[in-house]
């Protein structure tokens, strides 16, 4: 995953160079011009898959944790994270001024939401072998526990936690992935 990070920070990095050149014949200082070099695929951070995609939708949604120019986890949507002493509790406090582009509130409700559709394999499941230590992703993936028994809950409006099966030291670095944002279930079921 941090190759795909890289991958595409290059490409932005390149495109805003290109994107801002004295070229550009716009009389728009508005506009931001990018090659792409390939189709989308997707605008569902779910459904990602391809490296053009994952370029835009890096412009687009910000993960639970981001990263720093060092590659060191920082708050995203979270403003801060704990871990319980066994590493198998993860509670994300969710920063309160969350919103989606229609105005409305983001909560914990809105990640269960979002990760239970990232690990559904009705859905999304590109996500389920990144995220196999989630507490009971293999059941839920081959159907013998309902999508509701994934290990992730909203304590209250604004603690997200998610419990895994086994410690994973890399979980939080895995949290920066695009595929961990928050979607809004109105638009997903009425789209």
């Amino acid at each position: 995953m941090q190759i795909w990070r890289n991958f595409s920070v290059f490409i932005l990095s390149a495109s805003l160079i290109v994107a801002c050149s004295k070229d550009n014949k716009s009389n728009d200082s508005k506009v931001l011009r990018t090659d792409l070099g390939g189709n989308v695929g997707t605008l569902d951070p779910q459904g990602a898959f391809d490296p053009y995609t994952f370029h835009v939708l890096s412009d687009l949604y910000e993960g639970i944790v981001d990263m720093d120019q060092a590659n060191n986890p920082i708050a995203g949507m979270a403003e801060s994270w704990t871990v319980s002493d066994d590493g198998l509790t993860y509670d994300f406090y969710l920063r309160h001024d969350l919103k989606f582009s229609d105005g409305s509130s983001i909560s914990a409700d809105d990640f269960v939401y979002s990760w239970r559709r990232m690990i559904d394999p009705e859905t999304a499941g590109y996500a389920g072998s990144s995220f196999g230590n989630i507490l009971n992703v293999p059941d839920v993936i081959s159907h013998k526990l309902p999508l509701d028994s994934l290990g992730v809950e909203a304590v209250d409006q604004y603690q997200f936690r998610v419990n895994l099966s086994k410690p994973d030291p890399a979980f939080i670095e895995k949290c920066t992935a695009l595929f961990t944002t928050v979607v809004p279930e109105q638009i997903i079921d009425k789209y």
